[in-house]
């Protein structure tokens, strides 16, 4: 049973990591005939060997995983905007199905729709509304709306916003359009999430005062929109940003606690123990308080599949069920991915399992003391926080690109503060302020104290550690992560200590400062993919240099901090050498003060003054230059002297070793095009043009493209941009001259390989090497 189990398992997760989907019916075809040949006789009237007829079955359940996985997906892929009605403007109508948040000039929230054109007239999508209009959950509209597909980011070592999409069921997102159509329907869904958003008014009445009033909203219904960005940022340097996003941790704390208290109070009464033993009640208890805890979030997937887990093995102690832990944990995994076979396409699927994996492994059938309570101390609010580190050691570095160094010391604490504390507040909080006000008060006040000291203590950890709260992880192959997945499991196991040694050294590559690997490049050249900006980043055999950091988002998404910094850090670069502004416009500066703050950098070039940066910068000039090895690099604008304002003061930077030339022109216009081509800087052809201005019609003139004859236009632009860029115009001149053009939108991060002379230019486009069935592509699915 538990092979069988494992395999249909193993079968679900297996189509997470393909390209393509194929049909479902030939799957599932498939493992049917393959489960029926395994039971059949031969016609002599003998059975099947056994190690054959279970090896058939495996393999049929393997095939029915698939069909399962494949066939949900499909149907989730197919409620996608159409990409005829892209950019379009829609009439729908439907309900707000969240919690709505305050965006700068509006509000975003997601909506169920319930009429639309064609079968997308039935997903759920995100909605942005910058008017005057005040939006509130279960309210049903009928709104003019503008629609994307789902579209993110596509960078190694970054959030795979698109698997979020994916996942949570969004088949578009976009924006109300200011319309006489759009009017309020005067009906409202009487939904869980009316409720909840009920509650979120009565606690902001309650909170008003405190300091920590965002952080009671994330810990009571999983609802971060009001935590400001300094406390999530210290959350993030301490490893203990879990705690603040209701994850299966949380249910898990509350249904733990429910059932300490429950057993507690069941044991004073004897009639009580009498009807149901202590132990039973307290498992039902914890049942109820996960389900609780779980609908007051919202009933997310995260806390889907932790009250799946919790009530697995609460029924087992509550029905008298003697069971393996093992085996408690794989019905988990099978009940979860029935649910919802998308799980395995998310983070907290695997970080989940893994740790409750790590703690069944380390734990079972290992006694708690009982006379000691120092000792019992140790073992249960301690040693589970040690162990669960190792063993979360690859799957986290593989999701985030690094690991915390402070989380280890910071969880001690702030695990048990937030589990025994502040939840319980929040929970008894949550209950008075809907029957007694006047008492929520005084308990979210005394839980703000609490906070007041948790973070002062995180403040504390980060001020300890002056070179950095994070130690970069390396990206290794197939073998390479199955590798450091060995390590960590042999770290954990309780044999001799020759087998650390050895679990240490397969964990030292994943671990070890720097990417190992092949020698670098004469010259990597990385156009990343940041939306609708810049950030290019340039790697020779020593030295890297950051030209541009891509932008500040009105949300506050800092392209710096979340896509150039974890960009750096997967390839080992941890000191940027040079940093290079090209100008003050936010899509090409907003990052620089987050990629500052987070990384050491050598000296900052900036083609204007930009007051805003931290430290010392200097302005970029016409006749700078350097050389790293063998790779030349020179400014080839501004000139001394000149306006430093606007698109035309970017700096113009040419890189060049042997015959390969690339230019990176920023936002110039073909004015400063026309003073390229026509002064002293010897500007010719170029091997690699990123297009200025992010291929405007303003830019890319016909005589810049035909003098410089690149053989390649790098256009680094946002999807679906209101701009239109690479504009229509630009690309037909391009196409014209028969020179390649890519684009991060379509390619993602779009990188540049120059290893010797004689060898031709490596080109590589991230959505070719990690493509998955749910990524956006421009090839039909």
């Amino acid at each position: 049973m538990r092979t069988g189990m494992s395999a249909f398992v193993l079968g679900i997760i297996t189509v997470a990591f393909w390209p393509r989907l194929p049909a479902w019916q030939p799957l599932v075809a498939a493992g049917l005939l393959l489960i029926l040949a395994s039971g059949v006789s031969l016609r002599w009237g003998t059975s099947l060997p056994p190690a054959l007829a279970l090896l058939l079955r495996c393999a049929g359940l393997l095939m029915l995983g698939m069909g399962w996985h494949t066939g949900v997906a499909q149907q989730q892929l197919g409620r996608t905007l159409p990409a005829s009605l892209e950019g379009q403007d829609i009439l729908v109508s439907g309900y707000i199905a969240s919690l709505p948040e305050a965006r700068p000039g509006g509000q975003g929230f997601q909506f169920r729709l319930e009429s639309g054109p064609t079968d997308f007239g039935r997903g759920r999508i995100l909605l942005n509304s910058y008017g005057s209009e005040v939006y509130q959950a279960g309210q049903v509209w009928q709104l003019k709306v503008r629609l994307q597909r789902p579209h993110g980011f596509a960078n190694p070592a970054t959030f795979d916003y698109e698997a979020w999409l994916f996942q949570q069921g969004i088949s578009a997102r976009g924006y109300i359009r200011d319309d006489p159509e759009n009017r309020y329907l005067g009906t409202d869904r009487i939904t869980l999430t009316r409720w909840r958003a009920a509650l979120r008014d009565r606690l902001l009445a309650v909170t008003a005062q405190l300091q920590f009033q965002g952080l009671f909203l994330a810990l009571s219904l999983g609802d971060r929109a009001g935590l400001p960005d300094a406390q999530w940022e210290l959350f993030s340097q301490t490893g203990t940003n879990h705690l603040v996003v209701i994850s299966g941790l949380h249910v898990a704390l509350v249904a733990g606690f429910c059932a300490f208290l429950a057993g507690r109070l069941w044991r004073c009464s004897e009639t009580l123990l009498y009807w149901l033993p202590a132990q039973q009640a307290a498992a039902l208890a914890a049942m109820v308080g996960a389900l609780v805890y779980s609908l007051l979030a919202g009933f997310a997937l995260p806390t889907q599949r932790a009250l799946i887990m919790v009530c697995v093995f609460m029924l087992a102690r509550l029905l008298s069920v003697q069971s393996s832990p093992a085996f408690s944990l794989l019905l988990a995994a099978l009940l979860v991915l029935l649910l919802d076979p998308l799980a395995v396409t998310g983070a907290g699927f695997w970080l989940s399992f893994v740790a409750v994996a790590v703690l069944l492994l380390v734990f079972t059938g290992v006694p708690i003391a009982r006379h000691s309570r120092t000792r019992r101390a140790w073992q249960t609010l301690v040693l589970p926080q040690l162990v669960v580190l190792p063993g979360l050691l690859v799957p986290l570095g593989l999701w985030t690109g690094g690991i915390s160094l402070l989380a280890p010391v910071a969880n001690l604490l702030a695990i048990p503060v937030v589990s025994w504390a502040l939840v319980p507040l929040c929970m008894l909080g949550s209950l008075l302020a809907v029957i007694w006000p006047p008492a929520a008060q005084a308990v979210f006040q005394l839980a703000d104290l609490v906070a007041t000291l948790l973070l002062a203590w995180l403040q504390g950890l980060v001020a300890l550690v002056p070179f950095g709260t994070s130690w970069p992880v390396n990206r290794l192959g197939v073998l390479g992560t199955l590798s450091a997945a060995g390590g960590a499991a042999l770290w954990l196991l309780p044999w001799r200590r020759g087998a650390r040694v050895l679990a240490g050294f397969l964990l030292l590559p994943f671990l070890w400062p720097g990417r190992p690997g092949p020698a670098q490049p004469q010259l990597a050249v990385h156009v990343l993919d940041v939306g609708q900006g810049l950030a290019v980043i340039v790697r020779t055999p020593g030295n890297s240099l950051v030209y541009d950091s891509g932008p500040l988002y009105p949300s506050g998404f800092d392209s710096g901090v979340a896509l150039v910094v974890p960009v750096l850090r997967s390839f080992g670069i941890d000191t940027v050498d040079r940093l290079i502004i090209s100008h003050g416009d936010n899509d090409h500066a907003g990052g620089a003060r987050g990629l500052l703050a987070t990384l050491p950098v050598g000296d900052v070039l900036v083609g204007e003054t930009l007051t805003e940066l931290p430290g010392r910068t200097s302005p970029c000039v016409k006749g700078q230059q350097w050389r790293w090895e063998r790779v030349q690099f020179r400014i080839l604008h501004p000139e001394p002297g000149g306006a430093r304002h606007g698109n035309n003061s970017s700096c113009v930077l040419e890189i060049q070793v042997d015959d390969l030339r690339i230019l990176l022109p920023g936002d110039v216009d073909a004015a400063v095009e026309r003073q390229l081509l026509a002064g002293d800087a010897g500007l010719d052809e170029v091997t690699v043009l990123v297009s200025a201005h992010h291929g405007s019609n303003t830019s890319s003139s016909w005589t810049f493209l035909a003098a410089t004859r690149p053989d390649l236009v790098v256009h680094s632009a946002g999807y679906g941009n209101q701009f239109g860029h690479p504009t229509a115009k630009v690309r037909d001149r391009i196409d014209t001259l028969g020179i390649a053009q890519l684009l991060t939108a379509e390619q993602g991060m779009i990188s540049l390989y120059y290893a010797s002379p004689g060898q031709a230019l490596e080109v590589l486009r991230y959505r070719d090497q990690r493509q998955r069935y749910w990524h956006w592509s421009d090839i039909p699915k």
